[in-house]
């Protein structure tokens, strides 16, 4: 599920921000993409709002010819997400054949009615088209669909300018962060030479980690992180690896955990994406799962949920990627998650003795 747009790069969370305006049929197509971080193919969204900073948008696959038996509880945790989140009134999308969407729209459509939410529309998109499923006037709702453009609107636009991409497709996004197999066999070497080097770290226990390592740790990153931001002085392969093997400890995992969003979100997005792409699969999850975490917080659950898939892919059991999935799932605001993460939880967490003020 996608949360209301997030603040601009480099603009503070409390600053006001004009929100996308939807008030067409082809504006709610348009923001769609944005909000999941991809363009969708079969598969229908429910496009929830109720106020103009209380937008999102929950995507689902479509089912096959022959449903799984699972598929019939889709409606109900659909629902339960508006009816918890309080909103009032949907759009229903569905992207692909008329009988690829219509069974399944008829059954959210029904399951929202019986919860109180109020559908406005249920349009299917298809080829460059639109059709309203609910409008049987043929003057405005033509039965051949009707066109729409939406590189030309202005809801593209004010995404672009809020910092929200779309990528042509789920798959493409997830190709973003696939492993990149040209230095694999290199990367496993160095990893392979930073877990001997560094033994005492990753497998000592988290709560005892000397100030002086977290110090170290803190300082790397930030210097990582400044230099993908500048695009210069590229990461090195046994930098990489040295890292990944560092984030092993969870003490040092969540250093780097509270400090995403301290800056630029887009920064954080980048550093992780690179060190994903070029770690060990062995050692893949904590990257993957804190690059979820900066994506979820800059907007764009497509990206949060394809690098959750890589967490899981990497380490089924990873308990921070359990937990992110869990809030994804359960759409918990980003501004909520983040008062969860912070520095002062860190140092409860682990006991860490304050500096006296």
């Amino acid at each position: 599920m996608s949360t209301p747009p997030p603040p601009a790069p480099g603009r503070p969370d409390d600053e006001p921000l004009e929100p996308m305006k939807i008030r067409t049929p082809e504006d709610v197509i348009t923001a769609v993409p944005y909000l999941l971080g991809f363009h969708p193919r079969d598969s229908l969204v429910v496009a929830a709002f109720d106020g103009p900073r209380n937008f999102a948008a929950i995507r689902i696959d479509l089912p096959g010819p022959e449903p799984e038996p699972r598929e019939f509880e889709v409606e109900a945790a659909i629902t339960e997400i508006l009816t918890r989140h309080r909103f009032a009134k949907a759009v229903l999308i569905g992207y692909g054949t008329e009988e690829g969407v219509l069974p399944c729209a008829d059954r959210v459509h029904e399951a929202l009615a019986r919860a109180g939410v109020r559908v406005a529309d249920c349009l299917r998109v298809d080829e460059g088209r639109w059709w309203s499923l609910t409008c049987v006037n043929s003057s405005c709702c033509p039965p051949e669909g009707k066109p729409y453009d939406a590189s030309r609107s202005v809801v593209a636009a004010t995404a672009t300018y809020l910092g929200l991409a779309a990528a042509p497709s789920r798959e493409a996004l997830a190709e973003m962060i696939e492993a990149d197999e040209t230095v694999q066999q290199e990367i496993r070497e160095a990893t392979g030479r930073a877990e001997r080097r560094l033994r005492h770290v990753w497998s000592a226990d988290p709560r005892e980690t000397p100030k002086e390592t977290i110090s170290e740790f803190v300082h790397r990153l930030g210097d990582l992180r400044a230099r993908t931001r500048a695009n210069e002085n590229p990461i090195s392969v046994e930098e990489i690896a040295e890292f990944s093997v560092l984030l092993g400890n969870l003490r040092l995992r969540d250093e780097a955990w509270v400090r995403i969003g301290e800056g630029d979100l887009n920064a954080d997005i980048d550093l992780w994406t690179e060190v994903l792409r070029r770690t060990s699969p062995d050692f893949a999850a904590p990257p993957a799962t804190l690059l979820a975490f900066a994506a979820y917080m800059a907007g764009n659950s497509g990206m949060a949920r394809v690098a959750l898939d890589r967490a899981d892919e990497a380490d089924p059991y990873y308990s921070l990627a359990a937990l992110l999935h869990m809030m994804v799932s359960a759409a918990v605001p980003p501004s909520t998650l983040r008062k969860f993460v912070a520095q002062q939880n860190l140092d409860d967490a682990y006991d860490t003795p304050r500096e006296p003020s």
